[in-house]
């Protein structure tokens, strides 16, 4: 029991200790503007941004755990850009691709989000959500495929399609 008093009260001495520093201060501002810019995130109600913040920042000191911290980052790195690509091709219009830095790429067309129903099948997350809710719209898986972009990471949280 004193054991794990102590170690709990180590904990709140890490988190106060990383919430004072240069560092954690810097990334708390960028987090909050983050959620405040971001319209597609404004609506998450608090608790859910919290929840989100809490395991991005555990996340952060995971890798301090690991024993090769570059590596560790950059997995982590080339998971979330996979995942992002995986969902931003799905939402993404060719409007939006005509403003991207790739607007000249043939091999993105920004026309998949019209045929995102055919895809539904080879995605999880699209698929629980075509389960759980069979009616939604490809304007709404859309939606949430754009919502999924803007926050790409293996989350617990799950956003709401719309």
């Amino acid at each position: 029991m004193i054991k794990e008093y102590l170690h709990r009260r180590k904990e709140k001495k890490a988190i106060r200790e990383w919430q004072e520093s240069s560092l954690g201060q810097t990334l708390a501002l960028h987090t909050d503007e983050y959620f405040i810019k971001n319209p597609r995130l404004s609506s998450f109600s608090e608790e859910n941004k919290n929840n989100i913040i809490t395991d991005f920042y555990q996340q952060i000191f995971n890798f301090s755990q690991t024993e090769n911290r570059f590596l560790a980052m950059r997995e982590s790195l080339a998971s979330y850009v996979i995942g992002y690509a995986g969902y931003q091709v799905l939402c993404l219009t060719e409007e939006e691709k005509t403003e991207a830095f790739y607007s000249d790429c043939p091999f993105i067309s920004g026309e998949l989000h019209r045929h995102i129903d055919n895809y539904v099948e080879h995605n999880d997350e699209l698929g629980e959500l075509k389960w759980k809710h069979s009616d939604i719209s490809n304007d709404e898986l859309t939606s949430f495929c754009n919502t999924r972009s803007v926050l790409w990471a293996p989350l617990k949280i799950k956003p709401s399609p719309v």
